[in-house]
């Protein structure tokens, strides 16, 4: 028992460490596809992890919001420099509002509609301030107003994305100073302790291949797999197959038990009546005769 649950463990231990390198992986693909250039995806997502390891969001997080905000630098006229300075930003007033990551995630994906519409809405912006408090101040700063200001500004649905963009993109380096001087908590120390086995793990991945081996195989053992209602059904098509001949010959050999005995039967009454045959010849023929005629007077 003891050496079946440490191979479980072992192999849970396995299937966890692959994943984490797998979703690394995963995730400079992201990148790749927003920024297109391979060196250049590279050193953006070198930058989106030390931003992960700086302020305890996950990798997924930041990649996944600069993922997001990337689709609004257009509208905001925006350069793929200052993306990655909002995705900063938007991390460090997070980690100064103690937001959880998945509030993280649903504000950055409403916070990105909001610049790719051009003017926020008033719930969407409503929304991205109960998830992250503290950005109210730095956008109401950024743009020379006062957070009553800003939020009569969202009411009257008169705020605009570009404006918005630029405010937080100018208050990077205050947002950067204030975040520096957060203590380090248990979950953000244990989320960059999280990055650093992410890290080491793509590494030896990236090093032997591991996770492209597993994803074939497993790949291979999936086409295998969807194969297998095909040979059932044949197997279930030949059983029954065989079923149907097993009824015919159980049939069959009834009907030859029949006439087995029926031959039987018929071989002793041919005996039978050549053993009387052979009787009455050896009889006496007087005796016969007074038999009969006793037989027919009874009658």
């Amino acid at each position: 028992l003891r050496n079946t649950l440490g191979a479980l463990i072992t192999g849970a231990t396995i299937v966890k460490a692959a994943t984490l390198a797998d979703q690394y992986g995963l995730l400079k693909d992201r990148i790749k596809s927003v920024v297109g250039d391979a060196g250049k995806a590279t050193a953006t997502f070198a930058k989106l992890e030390r931003i992960s390891a700086k302020t305890g969001a996950s990798l997924n997080v930041t990649a996944g919001g600069f993922q997001k905000l990337s689709f609004a630098k257009a509208t905001v006229k925006g350069t793929d420099e200052e993306m990655i300075q909002l995705t900063q930003s938007f991390a460090e007033l997070g980690m100064l509002s103690g937001t959880a990551a998945a509030q993280m995630d649903s504000a950055m994906l409403q916070f990105s509609q909001g610049l790719i519409t051009g003017t926020f809405q008033a719930q969407e912006f409503q929304s991205v301030l109960e998830a992250i408090p503290a950005i109210a101040p730095e956008i109401a700063a950024g743009m020379g107003i006062t957070v009553e200001e800003l939020i009569k500004l969202k009411k009257e649905g008169k705020l605009v994305s570009e404006d918005v963009f630029r405010a937080l993109v100018d208050r990077a380096e205050e947002i950067s100073a204030a975040a520096a001087e957060m203590p380090v908590r248990l979950s953000r120390g244990f989320s960059r302790f999280t990055l650093g086995i992410q890290q080491a793990l793509a590494g030896i991945d990236e090093a032997n291949g591991l996770t492209l081996k597993l994803g074939t195989l497993f790949f291979e053992a999936g086409e295998k797999l969807s194969k297998l209602p095909i040979h059932i059904k044949v197997l279930t098509g030949t059983f029954k197959d065989l079923m149907v001949e097993g009824d015919k010959i159980k049939s069959l050999a009834k009907y030859i038990t029949l006439v087995t005995a029926t031959m039987l039967g018929l071989a002793v009454a041919t005996r039978a009546v050549a053993l009387g045959l052979k009787l009455i010849k050896l009889a006496n023929p007087f005796t016969i005769l007074a038999t009969g005629l006793v037989l027919l007077l009874e009658r």
